[in-house]
């Protein structure tokens, strides 16, 4: 954890610092602690063993009109204790353009319209299970206040998977394939996905309640 203690505020610094403070009140992730707080927490939590706990650096990357922080799992190591068994399912997009030539073909002259909805926070959703949250530990650099720029590190407890995570990926995508069955087969809705994307096409006369629907059954 020594690198870890020694970390540097940069130009992303303030809004790495204010996004993770803004999932602590969306439910994503605990408190700011010091390095003591969190063996703490994680003793409070159940967690065996609670002092051993490897922290994740938070850092930001500029990506078009906004700053994302991604965890660093590779270099403390955590993803390499871990093994992917499975292929990810994602769609593409010539299935897209399939199933609006299948509706030109069943139903000629009929206006179609779509909609379409993001899952926001995915990988956040996905919960941790109780004795992995020693590996969900972010560090992130406190740059101060504005009348006291004084910097450290502050750590914050994950509840679901990182940004960062090899298997978030693999974890996360079961959660679009569950929706899909639910949608199509129950409620006989057309759509199709992309890891956190989700739209629908359908005529006009039914696009509205299938949204509706769609949206009430994600939320």
């Amino acid at each position: 954890r020594r690198e870890v203690k020694n970390m540097r505020t940069d130009k992303y610094s303030e809004t790495m610092y204010k996004d993770t403070i803004d999932e602590v009140e969306m439910g994503f992730c605990e408190c700011p602690f010091d390095e003591h707080e969190v063996t703490a927490h994680l003793a409070e939590s159940g967690v065996e063993d609670p002092d051993f706990w490897i922290p994740l650096i938070r850092f930001g990357v500029e990506q078009k009109n906004n700053v994302r922080g991604c965890d660093d799992a590779a270099d403390n190591v955590a993803n390499a204790t871990s093994s992917r068994t499975e292929k990810i399912q994602i769609t593409y997009v010539d299935q897209s353009v399939a199933m609006i030539r299948h509706w030109r073909k069943i139903s000629p002259g009929t206006r179609l319209g779509a909609w379409a909805l993001d899952d926001a926070k995915a990988y956040r959703q996905i919960p941790l299970a109780p004795d992995q949250r020693r590996f969900g530990v972010v560090a992130v650099v406190d740059p101060g206040a504005a009348d006291k720029p004084v910097s450290r590190t502050r750590f914050f407890v994950l509840n679901g998977h990182a940004f960062g995570f090899t298997n978030a990926v693999y974890n996360y995508c079961r959660r679009p394939l569950a929706l899909h069955r639910i949608l199509t087969s129950l409620f006989w809705i057309v759509g199709d996905h992309y890891v956190d994307g989700r739209w629908g096409i359908e005529p006009m006369s039914t696009i509205k309640s299938s949204f509706e629907t769609s949206s009430a059954v994600m939320d």
